[in-house]
């Protein structure tokens, strides 16, 4: 059989351009790698920053083999470069919500290159039928799928149990970050690295505290000056009432949709701004098993 991917610079179609969401992200993996925070922030941050161009839309034939059909939409960021000299390759699912979901690596004999192709609000389901696709002639591929939490959550009608679920992912996601620490604060949970905070949580069944009680649900956080201008035209975010003129911001967990991509990927930008250098440094080695 032909390899499906034998021409892959030989693109032809009229490109689509597609709007990739920002604000926007999600994160169980084939049993075969497990990569790290760090690696799927870098790729949010590359996706966030480029334009994906369509030139392969689903139910298309391959320029060259017309019996090869492409199951979902298939393109390249611009002007950025992958294994084979050309834009990095992406399939887009179908989820309305344009976030890295995964990542498939693929090794073609035929033409001796192996590459990787960004999954971009694919489901699990379609991520599947990708790998299958890739998985024909003298191809072989690896889907690494990104890990719980990354969930897009609704609301959920017991303000206890969202409380617990809600806190329970939090831990999770600061429990991958060196001597992250918890603690408490006016009776909420607090994290803290060295005895600097970096987030709260603040629950719907927190002890009362006049300045807590219109922010309801919600996560507070440390952020950096660049990153605070850029919440601040969110509707999403408010200032903190926990050392808010020193740029802490909130995030309201009951009123909207809540990705938990989006908390993973704030809370990593929070610890790192309280954390030491040793610390980062920690973080930030190839082979942390914290991330």
């Amino acid at each position: 059989m032909i390899p499906i991917r034998a021409l892959d610079d030989a693109r032809h179609k009229t490109p689509q351009t597609v709007k990739i969401a920002t604000g926007q992200r999600k994160m169980a993996s084939d049993s075969a790698a497990f990569p790290g925070l760090d690696y799927w922030l870098a790729l949010d941050h590359l996706v966030e920053r480029s334009q994906m161009i369509v030139d392969r839309p689903a139910g298309s034939s391959h320029p060259r083999y017309q019996d090869v059909i492409y199951p979902l939409d298939y393109g390249y960021l611009q002007d950025t470069q992958g294994g084979d000299g050309h834009g990095i390759d992406v399939w887009l699912g179908t989820d309305s919500i344009r976030r890295v979901t995964g990542m498939i690596a693929t090794v073609d004999l035929h033409k001796r290159d192996a590459e990787q192709k960004i999954l971009l609000g694919c489901t699990r389901e379609e991520a599947e039928i990708i790998v299958s696709f890739h998985r024909s002639g003298r191809q072989s591929a690896m889907l690494l799928w990104r890990s719980d939490p990354g969930l897009v959550v609704k609301p959920d009608a017991s303000a206890h149990t969202t409380d617990r679920v809600d806190l329970d992912r939090i831990r999770t996601i600061c429990s991958r970050f060196p001597e992250a620490d918890e603690d408490s604060l006016q009776g909420r949970p607090m994290f803290h690295v060295r005895r600097r905070r970096f987030a709260i949580f603040n629950g719907d069944d927190a002890p009362p505290r006049k300045r807590w009680q219109a922010f309801g649900r919600s996560l507070h956080f440390a952020t950096r000056p660049l990153l605070h201008s850029q919440l601040a035209d969110d509707d999403r975010f408010l200032a903190s009432p926990h050392h808010g003129f020193r740029g802490w911001m909130a995030l309201e967990l009951g009123t909207h949709d809540v990705d938990w991509h989006e908390i993973e990927r704030l809370l990593f930008q929070a610890y790192r701004h309280v954390a030491n250098k040793k610390l980062l440094q920690e973080l930030d080695r190839p082979d942390n098993d914290h991330i």
